[in-house]
């Protein structure tokens, strides 16, 4: 396996390359410093393997996994941490993904093993945002269908604000940006909040969602989602994506949105 280690404290990464390196599977290490400089050697490298510490100045290991992601879909990650929240899950093995620091041979080819091949199962109970690949709603592990596909859009963009309230006119902005900012355009986000309520409740799911006139937003303690579980440092959703986000939107912007939301965490 060709492998990347980056972690902002030098004697630390290089003493997890020199571990690497006595790891039969992996037939390749390098290491960096900076996550920035690991992202340009990722574009013009094949890698299998990235092992990331959890927490770095500027860019942390998360979203650094994401955009890692965007290049190598396949890649598998693990990441290297000492943080307090991690640390006693890790040491007992109840948190798959994650190493301690420093890292040891046993562990690290242990958690090699555990993130491949990771099935995507869909919880079977409650509703489920899949934000990975297509945009979707599950609800006791069935997708429900809407009336409109910019119902669903809406949806979307809400889950990708991540409890953040907008107004109707900022929802307009976003779904029809080259239309004229006026009545009529106010007059059609109307009806598709109005068509998104109504989908929402024959579902019985109407608890998701905010949307009144003056605030639209979802509600995330009501849901689960992918991309929420990816956000927290869920090491296996980390793995099972594969680079692509709200697939259908282009103004889907996956690592733009984990810094939004850990930015919003941090206020």
């Amino acid at each position: 396996m060709k492998t990347i280690c980056v972690d902002d404290e030098r004697l630390l990464m290089e003493y997890t390359l020199r571990l690497c390196k006595e790891v039969e599977e992996i037939e390749l290490v390098k290491g960096f410093t900076r996550p920035a400089e690991a992202l340009a050697w990722a574009e013009q490298n094949e890698i299998d393997l990235a092992l990331l510490d959890l927490n770095m100045p500027g860019m942390g290991g998360i979203e650094l996994a994401a955009r890692l992601k965007a290049i190598h879909p396949e890649l598998m990650i693990l990441f290297l941490t000492g943080y307090s929240q991690y640390m006693s899950c890790a040491a007992s093995g109840t948190a798959p993904g994650y190493l301690m620091k420093p890292v040891a041979a046993g562990p690290l080819e242990s958690e090699i093993a555990s993130v491949r091949d990771l099935p995507f199962p869909f919880p079977e109970t409650g509703v489920f945002m899949q934000t990975f690949g297509r945009f979707a709603v599950f609800s006791e592990a069935q997708e429900l269908p809407f009336s409109d596909p910019l119902c669903l859009e809406a949806l979307a963009f809400l889950v990708d604000l991540h409890g953040v309230s907008i107004t109707r006119a900022e929802l307009a902005a976003r779904l029809w940006p080259l239309e004229r900012q006026d009545r009529a355009l106010l007059k059609k986000a109307d009806q598709l909040v109005s068509a998104l309520q109504k989908d929402l409740k024959r579902h019985r799911i109407e608890r998701i969602a905010e949307l009144r006139c003056g605030c639209l937003c979802v509600c995330p303690a009501a849901f689960s989602c992918d991309a929420y579980s990816f956000s927290r440092g869920d090491a296996l959703t980390i793995n099972r994506y594969r680079g692509s986000y709200l697939a259908a939107y282009a103004w889907a912007d996956f690592p733009r949105s984990l810094r939004l939301w850990n930015e919003q965490a941090s206020t």
